[in-house]
């Protein structure tokens, strides 16, 4: 969506803001009236990879704009795949009372040493990889999604927003 569209949408004061760092930290100091303080909810997805060195100015920005002392009280919540130092610290220095949720193996298992656990996958979990030609996959989707996880949840990783979008129409 181009800058002036994203300006009429935010003038409508929107339930849910996505974005990438670097254009909500323009919006905040370019578009009259845009501040994040009457926010109740801040995803921070990829939080891994938000706090790279690429991302690290926009995100104190956005950090310093979300715990402002004035502003109401929110909820953060951090999404990784990987539990980094950084995501570790700013867990530590941002959030309040902040609670984990993860899917692990059984730390009670004493056969699982800290190397093996931190790569391997949770025990609950289960990972099926389809190689076919790229002509077959909507209804190899289809059918191994209504075949083998009719009952089950299912999380379907996608290249594209307009991919996922796709698949959103075609499951529905």
């Amino acid at each position: 969506m181009n800058k002036v569209e994203q300006i009429k949408k935010l003038a409508a004061k929107p339930h849910i803001l996505i974005g990438t760092p670097g254009r909500i930290v323009d919006h905040l100091a370019n578009t009259k009236g845009f501040r994040l303080l009457s926010i109740k909810h801040i995803v921070y997805d990829e939080a891994d990879k938000l706090l790279s060195t690429e991302f690290e100015t926009e995100m104190n920005r956005i950090m310093d704009e979300v715990t402002h002392e004035d502003a109401t009280a929110k909820r953060s919540y951090l999404f990784s795949a990987t539990m980094t130092n950084k995501v570790e610290k700013l867990k530590r220095a941002c959030l309040k009372d902040p609670v984990k949720v993860s899917v692990e193996n059984d730390e009670s298992n004493p056969n699982n040493d800290n190397d093996s656990k931190k790569y391997k996958q949770a025990d609950s979990l289960t990972q099926r990889y389809i190689f076919i030609p790229s002509n077959e996959k909507d209804q190899s989707l289809l059918y191994t999604l209504k075949e083998h996880f009719s009952n089950k949840s299912v999380i379907i990783f996608t290249s594209t927003c307009v991919c996922t979008a796709k698949i959103a129409y075609m499951l529905r």
